[in-house]
């Protein structure tokens, strides 16, 4: 079971706004012509979408594959997957892109958001990464998701999925998966 909440005075998801109640005056048209008037009333509510919540893994791995020219568009640059990599690297340990260029760092990344996976660990930290960009990104501001009667947030379920990994911890590996692929894709986010 997931549950959303939001941090105060943060934009909610889907936030309905309604923008402008208009009402038309009434029309006189002279009833000889065949014609009448009316008084009408329109309401138009519009839902704005909030791009600002958890991405799946395979958002991520497509705005690599795009910021790197290999597939369609993407949200982001280069320098800005890059910024955030950077940024997981000195937070993360188990992340550390320590390569000399933006375009070796966001292969790296790549490599460890697409299949195919060896086991079970790696599926972890395709998962751990997504839930890493979704975080310093600022996607999962405000989220959380509840499993097994614990709320967790993006900063404490990172922290105990990178526990278990420097642990390794192999029997809690899937449910770490399990947890941090829910937290990046029970949102309904637009596009």
């Amino acid at each position: 079971m997931t549950t959303k909440t939001k941090a105060p005075g943060f934009l909610g998801v889907a936030v309905a706004l309604t923008l402008v109640s208009l009402v038309a005056a009434a029309v006189s048209i002279p009833p000889t012509l065949g014609l009448w008037s009316e008084d009408l009333e329109i309401s138009v509510e519009v839902k704005v979408a909030d791009y600002t919540c958890p991405r799946s893994k395979g958002f991520w791995q497509h705005q690599f594959s795009a910021a790197l020219g290999l597939q369609g568009n993407g949200f982001f640059t280069l320098q800005e997957l890059d910024d955030m990599l950077l940024e997981i690297s000195g937070s993360s340990s188990v992340f550390k892109f320590n390569q000399s260029s933006p375009r070796d760092r966001a292969e790296e990344a790549l490599d460890i958001l697409k299949p195919p996976y060896d086991g079970m660990r790696d599926k972890l930290e395709a998962q751990l990464l997504a839930l890493w960009l979704n975080h310093v990104s600022g996607y999962a501001e405000g989220y959380t998701i509840t499993l097994d009667g614990t709320e967790y947030d993006a900063p404490t379920l990172i922290e105990e999925a990178e526990d278990a990994l420097e642990n390794g911890e192999q029997d809690s590996y899937e449910y770490w998966k399990d947890a941090a692929e829910t937290f990046n894709t029970s949102f309904d986010c637009d596009p």
